[in-house]
């Protein structure tokens, strides 16, 4: 129903737009997570302490590599079905995911047992600077869509 609603509001050409610019949107949420990240590090430094602000730093650096092999392994089994490859079923489908996750965990871990915990809570809000990246994305298409001629 929202699709008949903007539909009903946007030209066709407007909704092609969106829809067949994925390149550009990858490029405009690779660049939000660096300046959300960026971000986040300006304010842990201005109301944080150092290990605070070193530990978003970490967060956002892993942010930023998470969303890099996240979207690797996606496009490597989109373009293998694409030439006709079966897709990964069960366990194997979800193996990188569950190792990136367990990597990051393990970091957490350790950054808690030997720097405390102001450190390790640095490095979870780092890790959401792939949230922030998809609100400016989400705002840029919002803005796009209602001050476009």
């Amino acid at each position: 129903m929202v699709c008949i609603v903007l539909k009903d509001n946007i030209s066709e050409s407007q909704i092609e737009s969106i829809i067949t610019a994925p390149q550009a949107i990858e490029k405009r949420l690779e660049k939000n997570i660096i300046i959300s990240s960026v971000l986040f590090i300006l304010l842990a430094f201005l109301f944080g302490t150092n290990r605070f602000a070193l530990g978003v730093s970490i967060g956002g650096v892993l942010s930023y590599i998470n969303y890099y092999w996240l979207y690797n392994s996606l496009k490597s089994i989109l373009l293998g079905v694409t030439n006709g490859q079966i897709p990964p079923k069960g366990l194997a489908a979800v193996r990188k995911f569950i190792f990136r996750w367990l990597l990051i965990f393990a970091i957490l871990v350790l950054s808690a047992s030997l720097s405390g915990i102001e450190l390790t809570i640095g490095i979870t809000i780092g890790l959401l600077s792939f949230v922030g990246a998809a609100m400016l994305e989400a705002l840029t298409q919002i803005s796009s869509l209602l001050f476009q001629k």
